[in-house]
């Protein structure tokens, strides 16, 4: 196996989970590069390696360098890169591949289609990890790193990358925001949002194991006006969650042959 010397820029979750999960399968990394000092030597210090602010200060040996920031913040840091020879390594799902050309001229994504908080550990041995590269070396490279942390690992375009990163906001952000929506019209009912918790499992078990096609139930699967209508008028005291729930109906409706 081959030992890299990698640079980790951004020390919010997905650089902090996935460095230390590039370390732990016995990689170095030799520093890591953060606009607030405090987060990048808390980081640095789990690795025993270098903090810094400024990417001018980029470690010169390093093999791979890993792009963790938001996509906002690409353009302007590849726009102040400084001449090396590593090969740079963003981890968005939407930020194009051929963008990292004026900063680099070895290049390559490298996603994890996961959810990340940095203080929640995460198991990626089954994680799907994305890879695209500017040529057939830096391809193997990425595919070879990535073997060593997932039994999943695939080449993906990014094209198809942006699509997926467009899936994942529906079945990861929007789901989530959904559940949170659930437990504030429970706590307005004096129901705490444990009750709630057997049927989020339950539900996305279902969802997994049968294709949500089959696992889809509820008044609007089963084209019910009536119940539809009642949740509507309880709902009135919370517009917001209101013009979700019809939104949502509307769609479920329609899919299932239902007119309105």
């Amino acid at each position: 196996m081959t030992n890299y010397k990698i640079v980790i820029i951004g020390a919010g979750a997905v650089g902090t989970r996935l460095g230390m999960a590039l370390f732990d399968a016995g990689h170095q990394i030799v520093q890591v590069i953060s606009r607030q000092y405090k987060s990048a030597e808390s980081l640095a210090q789990h690795f025993g390696s270098v903090a810094s602010t400024n990417v001018a200060d980029l470690d010169q040996n390093a093999d791979l360098v890993f792009l963790t920031v938001p996509d906002s913040v690409l353009p302007q840091l590849l726009a102040s890169f400084p001449d090396h020879k590593s090969i740079l390594v963003h981890t968005s799902g939407s930020f194009p591949i051929e963008k990292l050309a004026v900063a680099s001229e070895q290049y390559g994504v490298f996603y994890p289609l996961q959810t990340f908080s940095k203080d929640r550990k995460l198991d990626f041995s089954k994680l799907p990890l994305l890879v695209e590269a500017c040529n057939d070396g830096v391809c193997q490279t990425l595919l070879n790193l990535g073997e060593q942390l997932s039994t999943n690992v695939q080449i993906i375009s990014s094209s198809d990358r942006r699509q997926l990163h467009v899936a994942a906001i529906f079945v990861c952000n929007f789901v989530n925001y959904l559940v949170g929506c659930g437990e504030l019209i429970a706590f307005k009912a004096g129901v705490s949002r444990e009750t709630l918790i057997p049927l989020i499992m339950e539900t996305m078990d279902k969802s997994v194991s049968m294709g949500s096609a089959d696992a889809q139930t509820g008044p609007a699967r089963r084209g019910d006006f009536e119940t539809i209508k009642k949740h509507l008028d309880l709902l009135s005291c919370c517009p917001e969650e209101k013009h979700i729930y019809q939104i949502l109906t509307k769609a479920i409706l329609a899919r299932y042959g239902h007119e309105l």
